[in-house]
């Protein structure tokens, strides 16, 4: 027999046998068989022989599974006699010296062939065992049967406590939850039509009179039909003389009495009472007669106005840094100029508003800056005043804010900068150098 060939019959009789000798034929390795319709070459190789003796064919085939570990090298060790061993073989290398002044004995270690070596001694002994053989794929279990269907379960229902129950058992839940919060205000509807007009309500009461000056003494018609200045009879009647009387009419005939006659027509009017008026001297006039009654009561005392006022600007530009956290106290702007009114309010340079006297302030202040986003806020001390902090959002620009609060003497008022954003430069001019009114802060006691 040829080298290489193995008789068919051999397959026929024991596929095993067979494979056993072909592997250990002298086939070259990488070699695998292609797909035949041959039935000898198709047991051949689902054998899984190694090689396949008839047809080289040059390509690669799949990976095979990766093999087990191989077992573990064998540790050298010193022997009795002080040489080194791997194993039970005896290197013949001294693992100390002979000799007192001899140096010490070479540690063994792993070559980058894999083998131990003693300094530049090659043992061949491999440091790691023989790569072990691919254990086989283990078969699939067996699926398992379907378990038995389970009891139908309890319906949930709500019980006449108003709580879930399953059977009969109240699992203490409530089936509807919580009321819910109150839906927004509905809009307004339409007007209805006027209802019909009310009675008139009864008059009130008559309201105190201010501090006004006296009033002067308004003439009225005495008792004796004459026009009286408060308690001054000004002899002047109110009403004219009486007209003369209509004449009689004529009598009539004697015998049955006869229809009564007209009556008389009505005399004519009097003439009309002559009405008070107020003389360049300021008295009552009755026609062309001074009274000598001033119309108008005393001068009042005067009244107070007592207005103090201050107001501060810068017309110089300033830096200010962001400040340490969203609305906290940042840098305070400082003003140039400053002008007050009364004994409520002083200004100390360069930021400081001194409130001298407690009560009802309103202030307004304004601010010309550049940078992005930024915002400000008046401070009594350390604390925020309330409803003074404003901002905005645009590059370069102009905006306000006011507020009215009540403060007490001896605060100190201050217009800092609240925002953690951006570098922020007040100016104090527009485009041509034109100069503008950088910062500012009005304030004034009301009350």
């Amino acid at each position: 027999m040829g080298k290489g060939v193995l008789p068919k019959g051999d397959i026929q009789q024991n596929d095993a046998a067979y494979c056993d000798r072909f592997n250990n034929l002298p086939f070259p390795t990488g070699m695998f068989c292609p797909p035949q319709k041959d039935e000898f070459m198709k047991r051949l190789c689902n054998k899984k022989c190694r090689e396949c003796p008839f047809f080289a064919w040059p390509m690669p085939g799949p990976p095979g599974p990766p093999g087990r570990n191989g077992k573990d090298g064998i540790s050298p060790h010193i022997g009795d006699n002080g040489n080194w061993w791997i194993g039970d073989t005896d290197t013949g290398v001294p693992a100390r010296g002979d000799c007192e002044d001899c140096q010490d004995g070479i540690t063994p270690h792993i070559g980058d062939n894999g083998n131990w070596w003693i300094g530049d001694t090659d043992t061949g002994i491999p440091a790691r065992g023989p790569q072990g053989a691919p254990g086989a794929d283990g078969q699939d279990g067996a699926d398992g049967q379907d378990g038995q269907d389970g009891e139908d379960g309890i319906t949930p229902h709500i019980g006449e406590n108003g709580n879930w129950y399953i059977g009969d058992s109240d699992t203490g839940i409530p089936a509807r939850g919580p009321q819910g919060a109150d839906g927004a205000d509905g809009q307004d509807g339409a007007n209805g039509q006027d209802g019909a007009d009310g009675q008139d309500g009864a008059d009130g009461q008559d309201g105190t009179n201010g501090a006004d000056g006296e009033d002067g003494a308004t003439p009225h018609i005495g008792e004796n039909g004459n026009w009286y200045i408060g308690d001054t009879d000004t002899g002047i009647p109110a009403r004219g003389p009486q007209g003369a009387p209509g004449a009689d009419g004529q009598d009539g005939a004697d015998g049955q009495d006869g229809a009564d006659g007209a009556n008389g027509q009505d005399g004519e009017d009097g003439a009309d009472g002559t009405t008070p008026h107020i003389g360049e001297n300021g008295n009552w006039y009755i026609g062309d007669t001074d009274t000598g009654i001033p119309a108008r009561g005393p001068q009042g005392p005067p009244g107070s106005l007592d207005i103090s006022a201050l107001y501060v600007w810068k017309t110089d530009q300033q830096q200010l840094s962001p400040s340490q956290a969203p609305g906290a106290q940042g840098d305070a702007v400082a003003f140039t100029d400053s002008m007050v009114n009364g004994t409520a309010l002083s200004f100390t340079g360069p930021s400081s508003i001194n409130v001298l006297a407690s009560g009802i302030y309103s202030i307004r202040w304004e601010m010309y800056k550049t940078g992005y986003d930024s915002a400000f806020a008046l401070f009594a001390g350390t604390a925020m005043v309330s409803g003074s902090n404003y901002g905005a959002m645009s590059h370069d620009e102009k905006y306000s804010g006011q507020t009215m609060v009540a403060l007490e003497a001896g605060a100190t008022l201050t217009l800092n900068r609240i925002d953690t954003l951006y570098p922020l430069t007040i100016i104090n001019q527009i485009s041509g150098g034109t100069p503008v009114i950088g910062a500012s802060v009005y304030i004034m006691k009301m009350g």
